[in-house]
């Protein structure tokens, strides 16, 4: 027998023909058992699969090439090298046509997940899961390839297939873990690649799947997940270590609604500029970028030619003047989120503020959903560009001092064959019966959050976004879904907990897991509650059976005054409470008030749900809303294009319309949004103690018959106190009485009717001196004029002591303002004194005019 004849008849003898039968018919859930190197006392075996060729041969670092013996017709090859341990070496497959092929061996790489990590997988406190599923670039001992992971632990096989192998299943097929998951090193794969997983399911049938930990996803039809490199040279360093500290509770938080698909979009309906725009007109192909030095975004110059701030023209920016340059539809190589960048920041930073909240941008399949129905949970959707423009995007409004803050859906996912909806042929990540697993109002699939697995997934998404792309918070829209079994259900339709009781006892477990984690390791970001129901301690500690949430949105108090609102002036008095009744419950939680996309009724814009028979009027009440609403205790959240009085509806497809902007009434209403967010954030009493009782004061709350409600806005400090007047009829109110808090002197500070907005021009030019008048059961009062429809803020400016009983014979003796409870105290104890002398001098009085009677008396009696 010649020495090939013998190395064959000892590889045969080696071979197990039941698990090579396995990996040849694409059965093999453990690959690595008949694939690879493995060492052996007589030499090293390597063994290898490629469907379909017959001459492929082993050629080791040293230069050495032994060809490998053909042991199943279907492609499988293995040879017998003489060495006593595993060698470098490479695959180089001579194909049918004649060319060469070099490929290093898959299964010759160790598995990357450890044992510690599988078991926090599956117990569900991985909440870095991210960092080892899906696909990942990486360097294994000098090699160059994408490690692959995937969670499919009813599969009989899994193989990841891509433009990389022809779409094979049967090439690289994965390797099964105790906890279910399926992995693979495979070299030489680059960024860029797209791939998908084929899962071979126990009923036999053969599907692919996107990754669901893809970082990067393809449009449908195609939906594949996409190989991407993650890094990013992030320069927003100084704004996280600020975020570290950050206390939303008493910091200002102005928060933009945005989508960004319809924020800014040119004449022919497509959102901003292409890649192909861009290169035509600079040849670049990349997004503009004047100050890629420092990054930081100029706030625009408001000068006139006399010297008088002007309002910044977002038309010469991003109007109509820029839309001729705007022709072309987005495409793959489209990058909106770097082209809205600029002008985003620039709008931002000239109304003033300080967050802005963007509509999901995690990878969803219908456009109609607006993102709300997720698809991909660790992709920013590549409608608008790549994960490293969505970077880019974030970077900068880091850059120049603006959060950003995301809506994340961890309720439910979107049905399709591509995505996590019966993932390895069971219903793995969804609960199997429909009363549990269908979500009743938009047919979506609901996360099955009784397996640890799924709990590990949605956290590292959570961190993932907060982590990777310096979300500084994150929104939980339709909380009340997952917080009750029966919600949107009638009787029959929902299945009770264990204790027969509707709360869904897994959801507000991970509900507080998560917001536990993010506090612990999501370096000052905030979790966001969007709950209906009134479902208690949404913002609670967890330690107390609260859900730990760092803000809840106040839909009650926002649906409340809505209805107030839209109610002509004359009929709103017997609906006093709807305004008044937010109070009785708002340091119950942590709120924000939110005049999001929700409660636009059909796209209606706010403006149109004002009432009023002409635009003058709709504008005085939406001037109205926005000021009362900022004086109410809370944070705040408006959507796009309702700060200047939007007219044309909103939509999913219709977003904001610039050139609105050209008309008088729209500039005016932005004039008064951004003056109305610089009030705010410069007064301390309107967010420091938003969520303490000791913040806000009422002096009139029962003056429903003339529409008037008149608080205090207040902090630790006396001479930050606000006096807020609204009045919610159309009607002046003059010489007005208002009792006030201290004596002093109260100077109008802000007033929703001024010219300037667009309004009557109601105002208050004067300083107020408050009179020991008694109104409003204060000792004090001022006289003041009420705008119409308006709100007029006061502030306490100087207080003076009253040392002489006539007011017009001594002028009042200046004080600080700061020694306003000194003089309060001590112009008590000086009335005591005076008091006091009064009484003894009124004593000596009586007793000289007795002395002197009895004195009378007895001269008379002397003379008689």
């Amino acid at each position: 027998m010649s020495m090939k004849e013998s190395m064959e008849s000892r590889i045969y003898d080696l071979m197990d023909w039941a698990e090579i039968e396995a990996v040849v018919y694409a059965e093999e859930d453990s690959p690595r058992r008949v694939l690879g190197p493995v060492a052996l006392p007589d030499g090293v075996l390597i063994r290898a699969f490629f469907p379909g060729e017959e001459n492929v041969s082993v050629k080791t670092a040293s230069g050495d090439v032994v060809p490998m013996v053909l042991e199943d017709e279907a492609g499988y090859f293995a040879v017998m090298l003489d060495r006593k341990r595993i060698p470098d070496y490479t695959f180089v497959i001579l194909h049918e046509d004649g060319t060469v092929s070099e490929y290093k061996d898959p299964y010759a790489f160790p598995c990357q997940i450890t044992e510690k990590e599988e078991i926090r997988f599956q117990e569900g406190i991985w909440d870095r899961a991210s960092e080892k599923m899906g696909a990942h670039l990486m360097n294994i001992n000098g090699t160059e390839g994408v490690y692959f992971a995937v969670w499919a632990p009813n599969a009989i096989r899994v193989s990841v297939v891509g433009d990389f192998n022809l779409w094979d299943g049967r090439r690289l097929q994965m390797n099964r873990l105790q906890s279910g998951i399926f992995e693979l090193f495979v070299p030489g794969i680059k960024a860029g690649s797209f791939y998908k997983f084929e899962i071979k399911a126990k009923a036999g049938l053969v599907y692919l799947k996107a990754d669901p930990f893809a970082f990067r996803a393809q449009q449908l039809p195609e939906a594949a997940s996409v190989i991407t490199n993650t890094g990013y040279d992030w320069k927003d360093d100084e704004w996280m270590k600020r975020r570290e500290e950050f206390d939303p509770s008493r910091s200002p938080l102005a928060v933009y609604e945005c989508n960004i698909g319809t924020w800014m979009k040119r004449e022919d309906g497509n959102p901003v500029r292409t890649a192909e725009n861009r290169e035509a007109e600079d040849g670049s192909g990349k997004a503009p970028d004047p100050e890629e030095e420092t990054g930081v975004v100029q706030a625009p110059d408001r000068k006139g030619e006399n010297g008088a701030e002007k309002a910044l023209d977002l038309e010469e920016k991003t109007g109509a003047k820029r839309a001729e340059e705007r022709k072309k539809g987005i495409g793959e190589a489209s990058s909106v989120y770097r082209e809205i960048a600029e002008d985003l920041v620039l709008y931002l930073k000239d109304m003033g503020y300080t967050h802005v909240e963007f509509l999901p941008v995690m990878e969803y399949p219908d456009d109609a959903s607006m993102g709300y129905v997720t698809s991909g949970f660790f992709a920013p959707t590549s409608r608008y560009g790549t994960p490293a423009d969505f970077k880019y995007l974030v970077d900068r409004l880091h850059q120049n001092g603006i959060g950003v803050l995301l809506d994340w859906v961890p309720g439910y996912f979107a049905r399709g064959n591509d995505g996590l909806a019966s993932f390895d042929g069971t219903c793995l990540y969804e609960h199997m019966d429909p009363k549990k697993g269908v979500c009743p109002y938009n047919n979506a699939l609901i996360f099955n959050y009784g397996r640890g697995e799924v709990e590990s997934f949605m956290k590292s998404s959570a961190m993932f976004w907060i982590s990777e792309y310096h979300a500084d918070g994150l929104r939980i829209p339709d909380l009340s879904g997952m917080l009750y079994l029966n919600y949107g259900r009638r009787d029959g339709e929902w299945i009770a907990n264990m204790y027969g009781g509707n709360e869904n006892l897994e959801n507000i477990e991970f509900l507080r897991n998560l917001n536990n984690d993010i506090r612990a390791n999501g370096y000052g970001a905030i979790t966001i509650a969007e709950e209906t129901t009134g479902y208690p301690a949404v913002t609670g500690n967890t330690e107390e059976e609260g859900l730990g949430f760092g803000l809840k949105w106040n839909n009650g108090c926002i649906d409340d005054y809505l209805k107030y609102i839209q109610l002509d002036p004359l009929f709103r008095g017997a609906h006093q409470d709807d305004l008044t009744f937010s109070m009785v419950y708002m340091y119950t939680e942590k709120f924000m008030l939110a005049l999001s996309h929700n409660i636009l009724e059909n796209g209606r814009p706010l403006l149109r749900m004002m009432p009023g028979k002409d635009d003058s009027l709709k504008l005085a009440n939406l001037r109205l809303t926005y000021a009362y609403l900022m004086m109410h205790p809370g944070k705040k959240l408006i959507c796009q294009g309702q700060d200047f009085g939007q007219k044309s509806k909103m939509s999913a497809s219709d977003g904001v319309d610039w050139s609105e902007l050209e008309n008088a009434d729209q500039k005016n209403m932005r004039n008064f949004s951004r003056a109305l967010l610089k009030f705010y954030r410069e007064q301390p009493a309107l967010y420091r103690l938003d969520e303490e009782p000791e913040g806000f004061e009422w002096i009139s709350n029962l003056d429903w018959e003339r529409n008037l409600l008149v608080f205090l806005r207040k902090t630790e400090k006396e001479e930050d106190t606000l006096l807020v007047v609204t009045n919610f009829s159309n009607v002046v109110y003059d010489n007005f009485m208002v009792g006030v808090p201290y004596a002093g002197k109260y100077k109008e500070i802000f007033n929703s009717d001024a010219a300037e907005f667009g309004g009557g021009g109601v105002i208050n030019p004067r300083v107020k001196l408050s009179r020991a008048v008694e109104q409003d059961e204060r000792k004090d009062s001022i006289k003041i004029k009420v705008p119409p429809l308006g709100v007029s803020v006061f502030r306490f400016t100087e207080a003076f002591e009253r040392t002489a009983p006539d007011r017009e014979e001594k002028k009042p003796e200046r004080t600080s303002v700061k020694s306003a409870k000194a003089m309060k105290k001590g112009e008590t104890e000086k009335t005591g004194e005076t008091l006091k002398k009064a009484a003894v001098a009124k004593t000596e009085k009586t007793v000289k005019k007795v002395a002197a009677a009895a004195s009378r008396k007895m001269v008379n009696r002397r003379k008689g």
